[in-house]
Order: C-alpha cells, then structure tokens, then sequence
C-alpha cells in the first residue's frame, strides 16, 4: 500500500514540510486518517498550535508499519474522503 502511494505521489526523493490538510492531500487521504496515523506515532513537529509533517519521515514512518504476514504490526487504517 505504501510503495504504491509513494509511487503515485511521485515526491519520494523530495522531502516537504506540510501541515495535516497538505499532508492528507499528498497521500491521497482524508485528514482523519492523519490524526488516526498521529495517534499510533507517526512523527511530527509541534509548531505553537500547529503540528507539521515532514514528507520523508512520514514516508518512513508508513514503511515501518507495512503489514505483511510475517510481520504482524497494527494496521494502518485509511479513511477515504
């Protein structure tokens, strides 16, 4: 699922630093699924009373809860808009 975002996006060399709505617009999602994604760790940068993403983190962060069958994580879940 990921690698077929990132291919889609096309930015996965190019690392940005978005807000949560510029984010869910990156990866095609709706912005629940950003703050469902904050909530299980993805990282990011608290900026007064804004967070922001960086574009590789999140990527990395993504990768590292692929869910294969040898390896169990929690599911990442994706609400569609």
């Amino acid at each position: 699922m990921v690698e077929r975002m990132s291919q889609a996006i096309g930015y996965e060399n190019q690392d940005q630093i978005l807000n949560r709505k510029s984010l869910a617009e990156y990866f095609r999602v709706s912005p629940n699924s950003i703050d469902d994604w904050v909530n299980l760790g993805m990282p990011y940068i608290q900026l007064s009373k804004t967070k922001r993403f960086s574009t590789k983190s999140a990527l990395k962060w993504l990768h590292g809860h692929e869910e294969t069958k040898q390896n169990k994580k929690r599911p990442i879940h994706v609400i569609n808009e």
